[in-house]
């Protein structure tokens, strides 16, 4: 394959560490992608919430692609512009829920606002996986206006349960589905996904699929790895993940999108 015109990376469990930052390896190599001229793309499930931190644990991106593909930003000079910006309506998340909880039971509701506010919960998990403030809420007032996504959850059938029902029984016209490996389904707006966001990315940058390469390790990011020419599986990948990418590199504790970069680039 030719030298890529454009990388692609997702962040948590990525190129970021449990910790939330880049070694300095994985630091140099992106680097080194900004001094060859090489656009680079953070693609993450985060909302506009975290826009800020995202830009500070990746400050050589360009482009943020967030929410699942919903939002894309672009990072200038002038501060972040919102090139892409997609919601989902209460109503529709609503008949979401009460459809999936029909088939496999009660479930745990975690809503994400547009704009920079906290998440509500109904109820709030006692070990949701970021040191972030969940507020309580009614399910009804968690629903009452349009959302980024919502993440859903039993507490007694296993994540492949509700996934694979939701899959069944929800059209993508209403909901786009997908999961990032934090034991929650995600429900997002329909027509966007990582692969739509990225596409997005490419086409205004003016580079051809075929020319991108991109880096994951959970099932929301086959979309992107369906679209790009090469797609490399962390060595933390999913099984799924792994199955679907042209290469593989090592895990993310052990700087695989660097070591990956440098036999490429140097």
């Amino acid at each position: 394959m030719r030298t890529p015109k454009l990388v692609a990376t997702d962040m948590d469990g990525t190129v970021l560490l449990p910790d939330e930052t880049t070694s300095p390896r994985t630091k140099a190599a992106l680097a080194r992608l900004n001094d060859l001229g090489v656009p680079l793309v953070g693609i993450t499930g985060r909302g506009p919430r975290l826009l800020a931190m995202s830009h500070a644990e990746i400050p050589q991106a360009a482009y943020l692609v967030m929410g699942q593909g919903a939002q894309v930003f672009h990072l200038n000079g002038n501060g972040p512009e919102r090139l892409l910006g997609a919601s989902l309506g209460g109503t529709v998340l609503a008949d979401v829920v009460s459809t999936l909880e029909d088939e496999v039971g009660p479930l745990e509701l975690v809503v994400e606002g547009l704009e920079d506010s906290p998440l509500v919960a109904d109820p709030v998990p006692n070990d949701w996986p970021w040191r972030i403030q969940l507020n309580p809420v009614t399910r009804a007032e968690a629903l009452a206006t349009p959302a980024l996504k919502a993440f859903v959850r039993s507490r007694t059938a296993h994540i492949d349960v509700v996934y694979t029902a939701a899959k069944r029984l929800i059209p993508p016209s209403t909901c786009m589905l997908t999961e990032a490996g934090i034991g929650y389904v995600e429900l997002c707006p329909p027509g966007h996904d990582k692969g739509t966001g990225l596409a997005f990315v490419a086409e205004r940058l003016g580079v051809a699929a075929e020319d991108v390469l991109v880096f994951g390790d959970a099932r929301n990011d086959l979309p992107m790895f369906a679209w790009a020419g090469r797609s490399v599986a962390m060595g933390n990948a999913h099984p799924e993940v792994k199955a679907a990418a042209t290469d593989h590199t090592e895990s993310n504790l052990e700087d695989g999108v660097a070591r990956f970069l440098e036999k490429i680039f140097g």
